[in-house]
């Protein structure tokens, strides 16, 4: 199964690169100072807040993800993302992607943030 690790920085959106395949969030890992909250921003929905830590760490999820989706965090730091691409079954390369930072002034403000990138048609790959 092919593996997917993300990196987060404050104000970055990371978008999934594929709406075929099927993702799952394995791990959220966190360095920073304080609390940190990870979002998941669906197209048309306000964003859900799906993980919160309090102190730098490391936690184990089970979130699938089928649909093209975001995540952005609320932080101090940076947050590490590892995801299996429970799609794609037929080999097992290991690949790692950095974020685009998009400039915005509130992690929460997705809707802004989708607008920016459909108008300048940024393709994640």
């Amino acid at each position: 199964m092919d593996k997917l690790y993300v990196t987060l920085k404050p104000g970055m959106l990371y978008l999934l690169p594929t709406t075929t395949d099927t993702y799952q969030l394995d791990t959220v890992s966190y360095t920073g100072e304080n609390e940190m909250v990870l979002f998941v921003n669906r197209p048309g929905d306000v964003p859900k807040r799906i993980c919160r830590m309090v102190n730098p760490g490391m936690t184990t999820l089970s979130f699938q993800v089928s649909e093209k989706v975001s995540f952005s965090f609320k932080g101090k730091g940076s947050c590490y993302l590892t995801f299996t691409n429970l799609g794609d079954l037929s080999h097992g390369i290991t690949t790692s992607y950095m974020c685009d930072k998009v400039k915005v002034n509130e992690v929460e403000d997705v809707k802004k943030i989708a607008q920016v990138i459909k108008k300048e048609n940024i393709v994640y790959l």
